[in-house]
């Protein structure tokens, strides 16, 4: 009898043993609990052991409180590495939550930058367009200030070479007078020819054409040709008085001719220099404008060069920053499901446990 009990028992315990073993077989606990401990339990007790070790015992017939220990001791394990994979989520938590914001705020800044660059380069862009089209404008202008100023020069050079022929024609006019005048008083004495006469009638008649003051020299050649209708070429002193008279007057007329053009030179060139001087102020106005107008360009033009350098950098450090945050948010993506995933598992084993803890006291 003692023997078959003893057999019995024995069969019981062994049963228990492969019951254990099948449990743990069929739920994978140990392969689970082993793949799910972070590297903070690198350090305990491989949990199969302990399972081998609980088999063992109830093979043995241990003391049910030295197996009941080690489930103990492997459920404290269990919460251990629960408590300290809690503080490393958390732990976790702060550094992710830190290096999206850090990332993020990097991102706003890059993101601010470009913008503000952006509008710097457009605004940039819009008055070196301006300044561009108004630069051609003082161009064309000071082209045709220019053409104003020379076709004013020319026209004055013109009218001067005007004035100075007939200033000529009139001293030659004079002259000729001169020689009249003398020319009557070799009539007086008898040492003049007709030749002469008619050579100064001539000469005479020549000058009032250019001049185009033929009706101030009638009454004077008029009295001439009388001279040399007389035979003898005697002229009286009546006669030579009367000539002398007409002389004198158109002297004087030429004179006052003369001075008439002197004046009007003297007006014409008074009126150039005004006019001259006005287009030559609008001329250097137009060329202080267009020195502020390329200085203005250049500066648009570095403006811009700037602005898209700082656009360049910037999207630079925003792609790299939000290559980072998405490598970021991915890692701390996976730390979540895996600590999801690791609670979950420690649940299951905490029950199956707790299952292993009944099938143990129920045999």
């Amino acid at each position: 009898i003692n023997a078959e009990y003893m057999g019995r028992k024995k069969n019981r315990k062994m049963k228990t043993v492969a019951l254990i073993f099948a449990v743990l077989i069929a739920t994978g606990f140990a392969a689970k609990f082993q793949s799910a401990l972070p590297s903070i339990s690198a350090g305990n007790k491989v949990p199969m052991n302990i399972l081998s070790e609980i088999a063992s015992r109830i093979a043995a017939d241990g003391p049910l409180d030295d197996i009941f220990n080690l489930f103990n001791s492997l459920e404290s394990q269990i919460r251990n590495e629960q408590v300290q994979h809690d503080e490393l989520y958390a732990r976790q938590q702060v550094e992710c939550s830190g290096e999206r914001s850090f990332r993020e705020k990097e991102i706003a800044d890059a993101t601010n930058a470009i913008n503000l660059a952006t509008d710097e380069k457009n605004a940039a862009a819009v008055s070196l367009s301006q300044n561009q089209q108004q630069l051609e404008t003082n161009v064309k202008s000071q082209a045709d200030v220019s053409a104003l100023i020379k076709d004013l020069e020319e026209q004055r050079a013109a009218a001067n070479a005007v004035y100075k022929r007939r200033n000529a024609e009139y001293n030659e006019a004079l002259n000729t007078i001169s020689e009249g005048h003398q020319m009557l008083q070799e009539l007086y004495t008898g040492s003049a020819s007709l030749i002469d006469l008619n050579r100064v009638a001539v000469k005479m008649f020549k000058g009032a054409v250019n001049l185009r003051v033929t009706h101030h020299y009638v009454a004077v050649i008029g009295a001439l040709a009388q001279i040399a209708q007389k035979a003898d070429l005697l002229v009286d002193a009546n006669i030579l008085n009367r000539v002398e008279e007409l002389f004198k007057r158109l002297q004087e007329t030429l004179a006052q001719a003369i001075q008439e053009e002197d004046n009007a030179e003297a007006e014409a060139v008074e009126s150039f220099s005004t006019s001259r001087q006005k287009l030559q102020d609008q001329l250097d106005g137009l060329k202080i404008a267009e020195k502020s107008l390329r200085e203005n360009i250049s500066n648009y033009e570095q403006i811009i060069v700037k602005a898209n350098n700082i656009i360049a950098q910037a999207t630079t450090k925003r792609e790299r920053n939000q290559n980072l945050l998405n490598s970021a948010d991915q890692l701390c993506s996976t730390f979540e499901s895996e600590y999801k995933i690791a609670n979950e598992q420690r649940k299951e084993e905490l029950a199956l446990l707790s299952k292993l803890r009944g099938i143990v006291e129920k045999k």
